[in-house]
């Protein structure tokens, strides 16, 4: 197909005539890394969008936070985890008539509030460091 051609697959969508270029490695290789990082999902629409001088939305994300966001999701697990034993134990300790039972079911118990209180500072340490990071960035 001629270059100014008109295409049948693209008329429906707006874009009647048909263009074609040859770039260099190095802007083909700024292309590409344009389109992974904008909301554009081809090379089309990207080179379009730059043609027309529409403004590009570039995407950035910051990787410094991953690690605490990890640790920040394992903590939630383990706090999870404690609060399902915390009303197992709950439970066996209402059901229980057993005194010496209901003893040992409260020391379970103290056992994990202990547990939370643990991860419950973990916690905060970790989003002090995170609120300082982010706050420092504005």
């Amino acid at each position: 197909m001629e270059s100014g051609q008109l295409s049948k697959g693209n008329q429906s969508k707006g874009f009647p005539h048909r263009v074609e270029a040859r770039v260099s490695s190095k802007t083909f290789k700024q292309l590409c890394e344009l389109l992974t990082s904008s909301d554009n999902h081809s090379m089309s629409s990207l080179v379009r969008e730059i043609l027309e001088n529409k403004k590009l939305l570039i995407r950035y994300q910051d990787h410094s936070f991953d690690d605490w966001m990890e640790e920040l999701v394992l903590i939630h697990q383990e706090i999870n985890r404690i609060g399902i034993n915390i009303n197992q134990v709950t439970k066996n300790f209402n059901g229980s008539k057993n005194a010496m039972h209901q003893i040992l079911m409260g020391k379970k118990l103290s056992q994990q509030l202990k547990s939370v209180k643990n991860q419950m500072k973990m916690l905060e340490t970790n989003l002090a460091k995170i609120q300082s990071k982010w706050l420092s960035e504005l």
